[in-house]
């Protein structure tokens, strides 16, 4: 897998861990509040319960007619009257209520809440208590629909968030695929230069390769220089400059072998007699310039036909090749 597809998973996968956390972590705050707001409500609905039911001064017709109002309000799923003694006298109690949260979501984020308990009284005396529990499908469809809303707003950033990531990588990139592109060069041959990229990392890798390739550059050009300086060393002559004997030969055989080679060619071969002794008795000074004076008349013929090549065979001896008709004679 490549550097930028697992840096492209990497952000995926810390987008989603934010995202599913963020989501859990909301859900769970609110189902903490919405638990406790439903703990309150049921002890505040119980008190103002009581309140009304001990007005009734233990009338328990009346008592029953008000816990029955309560009742069908249809916001409560149990109300209880019982005597001082703890028995139930009445009591009304209904099925949950569904609500629009799906099971799922209410098993994973269950909110319970203990009933509401207040004490009736008549006068000085007490003569029960109200229970009272609400419905707890009202704070399930809450939470439901928080989660819901958070979660939209949470892929809508996400969205954004890896749209923007996504434009960075591919900002990322673009130097490293032009340094790939210019190690590419180097191999082809080619020494061209990457202009740096804003990123302060990026641009020192820029800068670095740019600085190696430069001096590959020079490198290259110095050993191609050397090797120049060595072929021209090992091909040629060092005092008279025309090709070795091996070269020579070398581009004889060339010549002969070429099939559009020219239909009538001559070979010269030239010697300075006695090099030994002109050495002797001139000097070997006196005697290079006799051999620089041969050759400079034997260079006429390179100059002037094309495909006539001279060199140096021996100390003294020397060839040239015309491959020209008429040149020869």
């Amino acid at each position: 897998m490549s550097l930028m597809r697992q840096i492209a998973w990497l952000v995926l996968g810390v987008v989603l861990a934010a995202l599913v956390g963020a989501v859990g972590l909301s859900a769970r705050s609110t189902q903490q509040l919405m638990r406790t707001q439903l703990e309150l409500k049921n002890a505040d609905n119980a008190q103002s319960l009581a309140l009304a039911l001990s007005q009734q001064r233990g009338d328990a017709e009346l008592i029953k007619l008000l816990v029955s109002a309560q009742f069908d309000t249809g916001a409560y799923e149990l109300v209880r009257w019982r005597d001082a003694a703890g028995q139930t006298l009445f009591e009304r109690s209904g099925a949950p209520r569904p609500g629009q949260a799906p099971g799922w979501f209410r098993a994973l984020f269950p909110i319970s809440a203990p009933a509401g308990v207040a004490q009736l009284s008549d006068g000085w005396s007490a003569i029960g208590s109200v229970e009272l529990r609400s419905h707890s499908s009202y704070a399930h469809d809450a939470l439901w629909l928080t989660s819901r809303r958070l979660l939209a707003w949470l892929l809508i950033v996400g969205i954004v968030a890896a749209v923007a990531a996504w434009a960075g990588l591919r900002r990322i990139r673009r130097p490293l695929d032009a340094a790939v592109a210019q190690a590419e060069g180097v191999l082809a041959g080619s020494y061209g230069q990457v202009t740096e990229p804003r990123v302060p990392e990026l641009q020192r890798l820029t800068r670095a390769m740019n600085a190696m390739v430069q001096r590959v550059r020079e490198l290259f050009e110095a050993q191609a220089g050397q090797l120049l300086v060595l072929r021209q060393q090992v091909h040629h002559d060092p005092l008279t400059g025309v090709s070795t004997r091996k070269h020579f030969l070398a581009e004889l055989d060339a010549a002969l072998q070429r099939d559009d080679g020219p239909a009538v060619a001559g070979l010269v071969l030239v010697r300075l007699r006695d090099l030994p002794g002109l050495n002797a008795r001139l000097g070997r000074g006196a005697v290079d310039d006799v051999l620089l004076t041969m050759v400079t008349a034997l260079q006429a013929y390179p100059e002037s036909v094309a495909g006539c090549r001279v060199g140096r065979l021996n100390g003294g001896d020397f060839a040239l090749w015309l491959p020209a008709q008429g040149v020869a004679a």
